[in-house]
């Protein structure tokens, strides 16, 4: 490619981080198989060679074994030695976006390929003696290899159907949840968990408890289901994240841990708390919360890095975008990337959105998200928080003999594949925590209960 002035196009960290995947996980190249040509960088052609050549030897392919073959065929010091290889592992934690990261080495792989063969075109198109069919063929055949790559990710109906079936007979048997739990049993009953690729939109007006709901299933999947997470906020700071979530965990209010003064057996509640989740399982990155191009890099960066599967954006009407587009324009370019991203890396993105205010009227709908109607098409579950509490009204059908005294209604007013319904929670204004809904006494009976049970719309 002497002809093109330019540097062809290429990503040195896509590819020092597919062959760090590749090392650091054994049977990852027999799953997402790759070729030395592939690669930009000639040290790195020579790892993926050596990386091929000990999958089709069928020896594993682990750091020493890499170390070993190179030493072997005399290419070790050409690429830098044993710390070129370490540096490429360090750099990764997982394999886990290691097909999304090779679909982008093969795009700019055949973008070099493509222009390559345009310089040939171009020459032919002027030497006379080339016959015409047979430049219009070379156009046909570059045109061709550049779509081999995507029948990969063609699935027939047989193959879609099994995975269906399979997944049919594990919900059966094993009465687990096929997504990530949120620690509300009738949110979980309903949805089986938050799907991977699923983007859900958390919404209500000012002070019902939008952010305190999030922070409450963020808390329930890490500690209870093992998720790993991220949080991007424009309003509040790491800190003040992470007093909301011990409030809920430890029963202490949150203004009271950041202003107050704590008692002995409080510090000791914060500290066994401390002591027993010093994992990394949930992330924050400030520098990223200012426009939606950074969160969703960010997102990506979290992925390789810490194997996230779950995100929280609050709130998506102060997050930037393009500022030459209207406001809607704007919402409806965050809600689309947002989506994207979630279905792109296989991870649950939950985004809040304020709705506009109705005095009249201050119970939910779907209706009144503010600022765009791309926010309810992109979603795939639209879950509506409302606390009449705060308005001093009372419940409507079918909750009006429940108290409202420290309760909230969730309604799933969206679900693209669970449908539509609502049911009570309890909410502590105190640790704004939310929590299953306690049944409350009948009266003149006070062993039995009654407890509102989920309505389907």
């Amino acid at each position: 490619m002497k002809e093109i002035n330019q540097v062809p196009p290429h990503a040195v960290e896509i590819e020092s981080a597919i062959l760090g995947a590749l090392i650091l996980e054994r049977y990852a190249f027999a799953i997402n198989p790759v070729k030395p040509e592939w690669f930009y960088v000639p040290e790195h052609q020579v790892v993926a060679q050596s990386v091929m050549d000990l999958h089709h030897s069928g020896k594993p392919v682990d750091l020493m074994q890499v170390t070993f073959l190179l030493r072997a065929v005399g290419k070790l010091d050409e690429i830098g030695g044993p710390t070129f290889l370490t540096s490429l592992v360090n750099r990764v934690a997982s394999a886990a976006n290691l097909k999304h990261h090779i679909r982008i080495l093969h795009e700019l792989y055949l973008r070099r390929q493509l222009a390559q063969a345009s310089l040939g075109l171009y020459a032919s198109s002027f030497d006379l003696s080339v016959d015409i069919a047979e430049i219009i063929e070379n156009v046909q055949q570059a045109a061709l290899g550049a779509l081999d790559f995507e029948e990969n990710e063609v699935v027939n109906i047989g193959e879609s159907i099994d995975e269906v079936v399979e997944r049919a007979y594990r919900n059966r048997e094993g009465h687990q949840l096929t997504g990530i739990g949120t620690g509300l049993q009738k949110l979980d009953k309903f949805t089986n968990g938050m799907q991977p690729g699923d983007l859900i939109i958390i919404a209500g007006e000012t002070s019902q408890g939008k952010t305190a709901l999030a922070l409450t299933i963020l808390k329930n999947a890490v500690y209870r289901f093992g998720a790993r997470a991220a949080v991007y906020s424009l309003e509040m700071t790491h800190a003040q994240l992470t007093a909301r979530i011990l409030a809920v965990e430890t029963g202490i209010p949150a203004k009271k841990i950041l202003s107050g003064f704590l008692s002995n057996s409080e510090f000791e509640k914060i500290e066994l708390f401390r002591n027993t989740n010093i994992q990394q399982s949930i992330f924050y990155d400030g520098r990223s919360s200012n426009s939606i191009d950074n969160i969703c890099n960010s997102i990506r960066r979290l992925k390789i890095k810490h194997n996230i599967n779950l995100v929280v954006v609050d709130f998506l009407q102060i997050v930037s975008a393009n500022e030459k587009k209207s406001d809607e324009a704007k919402l409806a370019e965050i809600v689309r990337k947002l989506k994207n991203v979630a279905k792109e890396l296989g991870i649950v993105v939950i985004a809040l959105s304020q709705l506009s205010r109705n005095n009249d009227q201050p119970k939910p709908t779907i209706a009144r998200l503010r600022g765009s109607g791309q926010i309810e098409e992109a979603a795939d579950l639209v879950l509506l928080v409302y606390r009449p509490e705060v308005y001093g009204r009372s419940y409507s059908d079918p909750f009006e003999k429940e108290s409202t005294s420290g309760t909230a209604q969730l309604t799933i007013a969206k679900g693209r594949n669970v449908g539509t319904g609502t049911f009570l929670v309890n909410f502590n204004s105190e640790t704004t925590g939310f929590f299953d809904y306690l049944p409350t006494r009948i009266e003149n009976n006070p062993d039995a209960f009654t407890e509102p049970q989920l309505n389907f719309m």
